[in-house]
């Protein structure tokens, strides 16, 4: 674990996670992120939506395909396009 951050949360309960702990946690700009309040703490971690339900690989991709039928063409093309750059990172 690292040097303790110390943040100031805003009049809407807002706090900013600062750009080395997201980087270092794994959580970029859009993530899901499960948050779990503990006995005097709150458990902020990066939410794997699919794998925490334990779905069949067959759900998942029913899942996949439901969702992006309803995306708007616009979101769907920079989707397909980040779909894209991390397969070619993979390969």
């Amino acid at each position: 674990m690292g040097k303790p951050v110390f943040k100031i949360i805003d009049a809407k309960g807002r706090v900013t996670i600062p750009k080395a702990v997201r980087e270092n946690s794994g959580i970029a700009s859009g993530d899901v992120v499960t948050i779990i309040r503990g006995r005097g703490s709150i458990v902020v971690k990066k939410a794997f939506v699919l794998e925490e339900d334990k779905l069949s690989l067959s759900a998942k991709e029913a899942y996949a395909q439901a969702v992006l039928r309803e995306l708007p063409q616009e979101r769907l093309v920079v989707l397909l396009e980040l779909a894209v750059r991390l397969l070619q990172e993979e390969g």
